[in-house]
């Protein structure tokens, strides 16, 4: 198990040294490679002196065939997860689950197990339903005050009767008339009332018919009574089957053994607090021998607990039947050992007895000194310090990552890492992560953005790992501004970056400001006239919850118009709900349009609210509407006239107040003439209707969405482009845009890839394929100069003055040439 610094495999088990399970290393022949402390610890060995060589030593179960079968299932299946048991160097055995994984480390298959321990804190109380289950013994309170009667699991196999049964009092009067021999019934019945008035306890034993056999079985029972001065508040009591008493005594050995080596401490003490047992691992734990506890109270070695004390823990006990609290033992060499105390009240033959079970607290209390050590020197460290979860959320900060990046801790913790992560989009996330999950740690450089928005370089050193089955990234990051600037000019770089950077914000204020003059409407940009009427039919309407009929080409921007709407209406601050009625198969609009409730089909494992239901006091735009199918085209109708519907597969009928706006390319009077579309929906929806004309009928435009969408997708791929090329704008005004403005935006994120300097770039071929596939359109005059002059250009080999040139081709000046085809935008690639 001892290798040198430099293997890799140390690295590993360095790294698992803050984990809280227990990590053990193996190879193909089960042998132990190495482990972690807590894994030690957990055996009762110290890491430096862990004997076990192989899994077998540690695991009673694990053969050498056995461990060859679950390597091959390893080797298949990557990982592997099974419940297991094993044993301690004192031998006792505790139930562990083991969760392997397949790494290669040096060329070599490895297996690095991660062991939990499945005995919780409160596995004491499993250990008495065994032990009730053994014994056949229940256990049953009556509540006086409350008339609440309170049966264990094993009262419930005892009366033969399910636990779903209301169990009160005449319930269990008439089960025992029907059980029980009638004089056996009423002696029964009578000492009970007299231990109620009485206050005294007593035992019966009884003959309870079985309702399977009908046959008799013989119980005893015992009653014991809880008082206050004035009268009796409580009845305990258990429930024994006599039946098999003599041919239990091996079953009775199997508990005793069971106690004796149970992997917690276990004491049983009288009323004054005297020890009358304690099984072997308080015996270890405490270093007392069993003869010397007899010797010994609680107050002996509670270093809580004095003699008063104790008296109003049994008195506690004796009103609660139990008592839980921490404290500290004292060792027999006198050391103190911190520990979980849960007691228990028994009734055994007429006598009150203490169960107590001690659970150890020492790896607890050392764990979270050493979380507190951690977070002391997390805080403290150099570099900042982050835990972030598979959501990108940020678990922990520590306080350098406050101070370098501006931000309180708190502020930090309350969001996600692409606050002040500036190297990558949040769409990048879910790659890196899968990619650090498969290498497990990863060095790389970065850039972080402060609060105040200023840009540093950083080297991130990123390492994934699981803390109590969750998986995190611990992330350490350092400022690399100063040693940047010794290895080369990145910090003029940043501050440039950030200089442009201003100079575009400002030029979107202008330009905002500019459009924002031209009209009121913050996601629209216009200065023509022609669509000036068509934002005027929107301010008419916007007000009014009359419903609208957007119609008009593709790429217009029919949701622009629904959005403005919406907007400027007194809907404005709910939601406005988008549903595209062509992007979905017609067997879920209308689950995605009106809901549907759980099991109203294969897959609706629940209840899920429509789109009609979301924008209820809101607006919802149907896009696409001419793709609707009939048979909902009759369920929207009744929604827009009688405002409810139901969902699929419900009976409830919903109401909703909603705005309806809707949107097609299609000629709705065509489909309705071709039977494809409802005459009645069409009248219903074309209350308003208004037509978004396309961008060649507003040509005007287009100088500003070009600025526009140039500046976007600059700011988006972090160039700076400030110059348009009069030319190129020439070209565009030209063009007819089938494809209207969405073919525009398409246009300017190319040319905006393309380019490379600060002048945009537009591939001249986009007009070639375009020419060709409008050649058999009328051209303009424009068009009809221009290609006039490139055939010239041609002909002459690109030369444009002298004697030969293209100009005097045309008859015409030089100069005049030049700027003809400056204004045409005439470039040498359009003819060389």
């Amino acid at each position: 198990m001892q290798s040198s610094n430099n293997n890799p495999l140390d690295i590993y088990m360095s790294a698992t040294e803050i984990m809280q399970h227990g990590v053990m290393w193996l190879n193909h022949s089960g042998q132990i490679l190495g482990v972690n402390t807590w894994f030690a610890r957990e055996l009762g060995y110290s890491k430096e002196k862990f004997t076990p060589s192989t899994i077998f030593e540690v695991n009673p179960h694990t053969s050498y065939m056995s461990w060859k079968k679950t390597w091959i299932e390893l080797l298949d299946k990557k990982q592997i997860s099974l419940e297991t048991e094993q044993i301690t160097v004192d031998e006792t055995i505790y139930p562990v689950k083991m969760r392997g994984i397949l790494m290669e480390i040096d060329g070599e298959a490895i297996c690095c197990g991660i062991v939990e321990n499945l005995s919780p804190p409160n596995r004491y109380e499993d250990l008495l339903n065994i032990t009730s289950k053994i014994s056949k013994i229940g256990s049953w309170e009556w509540d006086l005050e409350q008339n609440d009667i309170l049966f264990t699991d094993q009262m419930y196999k005892l009366l033969e009767i399910s636990k779903s049964e209301n169990i009160d009092y005449e319930n269990l009067k008439l089960l025992l008339q029907e059980r029980l021999k009638d004089n056996e019934w009423n002696l029964a019945q009578n000492q009970l009332i007299g231990s109620v008035k009485s206050g005294q306890s007593f035992e019966q034993e009884l003959s309870l018919k079985s309702p399977k056999t009908n046959g008799f079985v013989r119980m005893n029972l015992t009653v014991h009574p809880i008082r206050n001065k004035e009268k009796t508040l409580k009845l305990y009591g258990t429930l024994q089957d006599m039946s098999n008493i003599s041919g239990r005594t091996e079953d009775m050995y199997l508990t005793q053994y069971s106690i004796d080596h149970a992997h917690e401490i276990i004491f049983w003490t009288d009323k004054n607090g005297q020890f009358i047992y304690a099984n072997n691992k308080a015996t270890q734990v405490l270093g007392y021998s069993k003869n010397e506890f007899l010797n010994l109270k609680v107050v002996d070695i509670d270093t809580r607990v004095n003699d008063e004390k104790w008296q109003m823990i049994w008195s506690q006990l004796l009103k609660e039947r139990r008592f839980e609290s921490e404290s500290t033992h004292l060792t027999a060499n006198g050391i103190t050992v911190p520990v979980q105390i849960n007691a228990t009240l028994l009734d055994y033959q007429n006598q009150l007895i203490c169960c107590v079970f001690v659970h150890d607290l020492s790896r607890k209390k050392q764990r979270d000194q050493q979380l507190q050590v951690f977070g002391v020197t997390a805080d403290t460290a150099s570099d900042m310090v982050f835990w972030v979860d598979e959501s990108a959320n940020i678990l922990f900060a520590n306080k350098t990552a406050s101070n370098e990046l501006g931000y309180s801790v708190e502020e930090l913790t309350r969001g996600d890492v692409f606050r002040f992560v500036a190297s990558y989009e949040k769409e990048d996330w879910a790659n890196r992560w899968k990619k650090l999950k498969e290498k497990k740690s990863g060095i790389f450089e970065g850039l972080h953005r402060r609060k105040n928005k200023s840009v540093f370089p950083v080297e991130v050193s990123a390492t994934f790992c699981t803390h109590e089955d969750q998986e995190i990234i611990c992330v350490y990051a350092r400022n690399i501004t100063e040693r940047k600037q010794k290895e080369s000019r990145l910090e003029i770089a940043l501050e440039k970056i950030q200089r442009l950077k201003d100079e575009v914000e400002t030029e979107n204020i202008i330009l905002k400001e500019e459009i924002q003059v031209e009209n009121s409407f913050s996601n629209i940009i216009s200065k023509s006239k022609n669509y000036g009427k068509v934002l005027e039919q929107v301010s008419q309407v916007a007000d009014t919850d009359a419903t609208v009929l957007i119609l008009g080409e593709t790429g217009t921007g029919k949701e622009l118009l629904a959005r403005a709407i919406h907007q400027l209406s007194d809907r404005e601050d709910r939601a406005m709900v988008k549903i595209n009625c062509g992007a979905l198969p017609a067997n879920l609009i209308e689950s995605e349009l009106f809901g549907h409730e759980k099991g109203a089909f294969t897959g609706a494992y629940q209840q899920k609210k429509g789109k009609f239901e979301i924008a209820d006091k809101g607006t919802i735009f149907l896009d696409e509407m001419g793709e609707l199918p009939l048979d909902l085209q009759v369920q929207l109708l009744r929604v827009l006239q009688e405002g409810e519907f139901e969902r699929i597969g419900g009976n409830e009928t919903i109401k909703v107040d909603v705005r309806v706006i809707a949107a097609t390319n299609r000629n709705l009077e065509e489909r309705v003439a071709q039977g494809k579309f409802r005459e009645d929906l069409f009248y219903r929806l074309n209350v308003f209707p208004i037509i978004n004309i396309p961008l060649r009928e507003r040509m005007d435009d287009v100088p500003l969405l070009v600025k526009h969408f140039v500046n976007r997708f600059s700011e988006k791929m972090n160039k700076r482009i400030d110059e348009i090329p009069p030319g190129l704008m020439g070209k565009l005004m030209t063009y007819d845009f089938p494809g209207n403005i969405r073919e525009l935006e398409n246009m300017i994120e190319r040319a905006v890839i393309l380019s490379k300097g600060n002048s945009l770039k537009l591939d001249s071929m986009i007009f070639k394929e375009r020419d060709t596939k409008n050649s058999g359109r009328f051209k303009t005059l424009e068009e009809i100069q221009r290609d006039h002059i490139l055939e010239a250009l041609r002909r002459t080999s690109g030369k444009v003055s002298g004697i030969g040139g293209a100009a005097n081709m045309l008859k015409i000046n030089d100069k005049t040439l030049v700027s003809r085809m400056k204004k045409l935008g005439v470039e040498k690639e359009d003819y060389l």
